[in-house]
C-alpha cells in the first residue's frame, strides 16, 4: 500500500510478497472470491497507518510516530531518543 503506484496488479503483488509455496493457494482464493486481477488503489482508509514511522529495536521494542511528529525522534544505530515528555506509562 505504500507504493506510489494507483492501482495494484494482483498477480504481480502475489509473485513478489506471496511465500513461493503460498501463491497457489492465494491464487485459487483470489479467484473463489472474485478479486478482479487489476483495481486501483485507494488507500483513504488506511492514510494514517501508512504515514506512520515504526521502529522495532532487536529486543522487539516498537516506537510508533506519526508523520507529523517525525522531527521529535532521532533514530540511530544503537538507539532511538523521543524528545517529548511522558504524560501516561501503562501497559497495553
Amino acid at each position: 500500500m505504500r507504493s506510489r503506484r494507483a492501482a495494484v496488479n494482483v498477480p504481480q503483488f502475489v509473485r513478489e510478497h506471496i511465500p513461493e509455496g503460498a501463491r497457489d493457494d492465494v491464487r485459487v482464493k483470489l479467484r473463489e472470491t472474485g478479486v478482479a486481477p487489476h483495481f486501483d488503489k485507494d488507500t483513504a482508509d488506511i492514510k494514517s497507518a501508512i504515514s506512520r514511522m515504526v521502529l522495532r529495536t532487536e529486543n522487539n521494542i516498537h516506537v510508533i510516530v506519526p508523520e507529523r511528529f517525525d522531527g521529535l525522534v532521532d533514530v540511530h544505530e544503537e538507539s532511538v531518543t523521543v524528545r517529548d515528555p511522558v504524560v501516561r506509562v501503562g501497559r497495553a
